[in-house]
């Protein structure tokens, strides 16, 4: 019994120890597999800099004046970060995943966000305070962007 008890013991500390290892990491728990990956930055006055120590441990794949784009790591397959205005801060960011975590993406926005209905087949869904827009659209991936909602109105 004690032998049995200990290799589950094992079993459990090998399964918790091969999960997302970031804290930042959103982790949920799907039928298929674990579903897990960082929420892109969304400080909206931020600069490149700023964006590229947040994604420290994330390989930059395409830089330009306006844009970063990252490789994702987990459940997410890449990040776009534009920046669109004249002062080179942070407008959106899109966090793209292959289509089979639809599911995941939907239970995780419906836990942490406030649905806003749909708009042009966009699932929308806002932050606590209302200063981050988030909508899912998608064609051959699934694709989330964050927006600053000041941003939008403009």
């Amino acid at each position: 019994m004690k032998r049995i008890l200990f290799y589950l013991c094992c079993m459990i500390l090998t399964a918790a120890g091969s999960s997302c290892s970031n804290d930042d990491d959103n982790i949920i728990d799907g039928s298929k597999e674990t579903f897990c990956f960082r929420e892109p930055l969304t400080s909206w006055t931020v600069a490149q800099s700023e964006v590229m120590d947040y994604m420290s441990g994330y390989t930059l794949v395409s830089t330009s004046a306006h844009s970063l784009i990252y490789e994702g790591k987990d459940s997410e397959s890449s990040y776009l970060y534009a920046f669109a205005d004249s002062n080179g801060t942070l407008t959106y960011a899109v966090v793209t995943f292959d289509l089979s975590f639809s599911d995941e993406v939907s239970a995780f926005l419906s836990g942490k966000y406030k649905a806003d209905g749909y708009s042009d087949g966009r699932r929308l869904y806002h932050n606590d305070d209302g200063s981050t827009v988030i909508f899912t659209s998608s064609d051959k991936e699934l694709y989330l962007t964050y927006m600053s909602a000041s941003k939008m109105s403009r």
